[in-house]
């Protein structure tokens, strides 16, 4: 059975579904946040699992979160700062320690309601092409880099290998 990307099987490379990209973390790209999709009201948590030498090619965990979940992080950041389409990467900037408390507090919660990660994705480019969609199986899970930690290299070989990615792709 092909995984489910939003409303749709994962046939192969495919442009990226999604049309609303909250980025809550960033570094030489998004590592961190919120995706939307543009033909459903599908939303997902991604997380960054591995990168390859260049961090040009990413590999993200995906779970699902509820479209009201995707809602109430974009009016906690907006109150703050203006929304921006399709890539909003936020800037983590505030007038004060309570305000960003606040902020971070309230976020926090909201994604802490996400599901289990149930997907990876190969992307370039998240908001451009999805390269390969697979679902996450247990013994891919015990792979996944602790949470808040940058992935390392034999994370990229070992989910390059594991979802046949292109070897010339990034080392």
């Amino acid at each position: 059975m092909k995984p489910m990307l939003c409303d749709r099987e994962f046939e192969g490379p495919m442009t990226s579904p999604f049309a609303k990209i909250i980025v809550l973390g960033y570094y030489d790209g998004p590592i961190s946040g919120l995706l939307q999709c543009a033909d459903c009201p599908t939303a997902y948590r991604f997380e960054l699992i591995a990168w390859d030498s260049n961090q040009d090619n990413r590999v993200f965990s995906l779970a699902e979160v509820d479209s009201d979940v995707f809602e109430s992080v974009i009016h906690t950041l907006a109150s703050v700062q203006e929304p921006k389409w399709p890539i909003w990467v936020v800037d983590w900037k505030f007038e004060s320690t309570t305000e960003e408390k606040r902020i971070h507090d309230s976020i926090d919660r909201a994604l802490e309601k996400a599901s289990t990660a149930k997907l990876v994705i190969a992307t370039p480019h998240i908001a451009k092409d999805i390269t390969m969609c697979r679902e996450i199986t247990d013994e891919e899970r015990t792979v996944l880099p602790t949470e808040g930690d940058y992935p390392q290299q034999h994370h990229w070989t070992y989910w390059q290998q594991h979802l046949g990615l292109n070897r010339s792709a990034g080392g």
